[in-house]
C-alpha cells in the first residue's frame, strides 16, 4: 500500500472512531453494539475500547446469513447516515 493511501485511511479510521466515542464515551464492560451500515469499523472498536469482552456485530452479517436478529437487544445500534455515525438507539 502507498504511504498517502495508508495515511489517508488511518486519517478516515481516526474520524470514525472520534464520531463513535462522541456517541458512545464509555460503554459498560461486555456491551452489545450493533452496526446497521457494513461499516468496517468492528475491529477497531474492540480495540479503543479496550475491552475484549465489547461484541460489535454487523447486520449485514446477520442478513447474509438468513439470521432474524432484534435490535433491541444490544447496548447501542449505530447507523451511517450522510457519511457520518448516528445513534439509533441505546440502553
Amino acid at each position: 500500500m502507498h504511504a498517502r493511501a495508508a495515511h489517508e485511511m488511518q486519517g478516515s479510521y481516526t474520524r470514525y472512531i472520534q464520531q463513535i466515542a462522541a456517541l458512545i464515551p464509555a460503554p459498560r464492560k461486555g456491551a452489545r453494539i450493533l452496526l446497521l451500515s457494513d461499516a468496517n469499523v468492528f475491529f477497531v472498536m474492540r480495540l479503543y475500547y479496550g475491552d475484549p469482552a465489547l461484541r460489535v456485530e454487523r447486520m449485514k452479517v446477520w442478513r447474509d446469513h438468513n439470521v432474524k436478529t432484534d435490535p433491541s437487544g444490544y447496548d447501542y445500534v449505530l447507523d451511517w447516515v450522510d457519511n457520518h455515525f448516528v445513534l439509533v438507539s441505546h440502553k
